[in-house]
């Protein structure tokens, strides 16, 4: 290898850049301590007892000791090489894993009026506008997100690999599907389908459910509101309900003694009859919105009293917070996710309040949410001493 001219001890190739196959992939997450802190413990309802130093490495937590067992000369930061330790104790900060969404359709893009705008929407562009909403979805603490119809494997590769933040029968998980969705119903949004149908045969459903367990033990979900496409569903083998807003105490015992989850989607009614979005349905679809939003809260008790395991819905802060954290992580098969502990993903929102009292803190994060962490790395950060990373 020929030195390089002036520079004796040095080579020509040591001096060049290092090239990548793929130069936009960032390395791994460097080590960073939040220091003095509360930690919310969603799979309990409580805080952990004491306040806490937790550190992370690689996008992982690879610590978590009591505040007052820790050598207070650990705190200053001597050598450049010593990882940032930030107190957030001020205001009396609170740790909490973040938010995992189970039911989105981030292909659903703003900037159109209606239903019928969004299919005519060139397929580039809303690839395109996909960031946004991802990235929205990430600033207001929502770490990880299940799509259930329209994105596709490439759309999570380019999350992967740091393109774009964040975190779909035998083709379909050929090309990479997490899980399979299938529609056991009618919905709200398709003008001919009516609610009350039952979709699939029982032989179709089974060759999809027994070809998923076959093919490395994938998830199914199914779209469903009614008992009878509920129980259709779940007699042949689907794992998991979607929305679910018209079952009655009979099918809710049946789910939670089989542990089949349910992911309700009640805020998306509301939303339907609201400025600016009252005319994106047709009308057979105002009709169909209104049915199940009349019934969706109800359901929603059914089922949580049932013992049902739900992830994400309307009830207690407690639960809320447990839907949209533990259960999911539970439906998701990733205990890494969910909680804050040792070996679990650095995915971590700083708040200024214990979202345990108040679960609609989260409905404010322009005010209460002061930093949101996802896999070690600092996505959005209002605190002294943590700086963000370009996103």
């Amino acid at each position: 290898m020929t030195p390089f001219p002036g520079s004796p001890d040095k080579t020509r190739d040591s001096l060049l850049p290092k090239l990548a196959l793929k130069p936009w992939i960032p390395g791994k997450a460097a080590r960073l301590v939040l220091r003095d802190a509360y930690i919310v413990d969603p799979a309990k309802g409580a805080l952990l007892n004491g306040r806490f130093d937790v550190t992370m490495d690689d996008g992982v937590i690879v610590e978590l000791q009591p505040t007052a067992e820790r050598d207070t000369s650990t705190w200053v930061r001597i050598d450049p090489e010593d990882p940032p330790t930030i107190d957030v104790s001020v205001s009396g900060k609170f740790l909490c894993p973040g938010l995992i969404d189970c039911h989105v359709h981030v292909t659903a893009v703003p900037g159109v009026n209606t239903m019928a705008e969004l299919v005519q929407t060139p397929e580039e562009l809303v690839h395109l506008r996909t960031t946004y909403v991802l990235r929205e979805m990430l600033m207001r603490g929502f770490t990880t997100v299940r799509d259930t119809g329209g994105a596709s494997k490439a759309l999570a590769t380019a999350i992967s690999e740091g393109l774009i933040v964040l975190k779909a029968v035998r083709e379909e998980l050929k090309g990479g599907a997490d899980f399979i969705k299938v529609m056991c119903g009618g919905g709200v949004a398709s003008p001919t389908d009516a609610i009350e149908t039952v979709q699939f045969t029982a032989e179709e459903l089974c060759a999809i459910t027994t070809t998923c367990k076959q093919m490395g033990g994938k998830h199914t979900t199914a779209h469903a509101y009614t008992d009878a496409s509920v129980l259709h569903a779940i007699e042949n083998g689907v794992r998991g309900i979607e929305h679910g807003n018209l079952i009655s105490r009979e099918t809710a015992k049946l789910m939670a003694e089989r542990g089949i989850f349910l992911t309700p989607t009640l805020a998306c009614y509301g939303i339907m009859v609201r400025l600016p979005f009252e005319d994106f349905l047709p009308p057979e679809g105002k009709v169909k919105n209104k049915q199940v939003m009349a019934r969706g809260l109800d359901a929603l008790k059914i089922a949580d009293e049932a013992g049902v395991t739900i992830c994400y819905s309307v009830l207690s802060s407690v639960k809320v917070l447990r839907h949209a954290t533990t259960n999911a992580a539970l439906m998701l098969g990733d205990p890494r996710l969910g909680s804050l502990s040792v070996g679990s993903c650095a995915d971590i929102l700083v708040l200024d309040a214990n979202p345990l009292e108040d679960v609609t803190v989260l409905d404010y994060p322009e005010k209460h949410l002061f930093a949101v962490i996802q896999g070690g790395r600092v996505v959005s950060s209002r605190l002294d001493g943590l700086p963000s990373e370009h996103i």
